[in-house]
């Protein structure tokens, strides 16, 4: 069990990425069945502004895993 836990708080970044697409896969379905059932209207632009927030929390997120440790310091000439 002690394993389980380390092993999730190293790869901590990395499950919550898969949990991000994985929410953003069962959001796109629910807007493809609101599409076929009600045709455009409010709640497929509902449901994509949702998608859309997601989605820019999501690329924020991975932005800030790629730059995680690269930090640089500058000298003053």
């Amino acid at each position: 069990m002690k394993n389980i836990v380390n092993l999730c708080r190293k790869n901590n970044k990395v499950i919550i990425a898969l949990a991000f697409i994985m929410l953003l896969s069962t959001i796109n379905t629910i807007e493809g069945i609101l599409f076929s059932e009600f045709g455009f209207g409010f709640y497929l632009l509902t449901v994509e502004f949702i998608s859309l927030i997601i989605t820019i929390f999501f690329i924020h997120f991975i932005m800030c895993m790629v730059d995680e440790g690269k930090c640089a310091t500058m000298k003053k000439d």
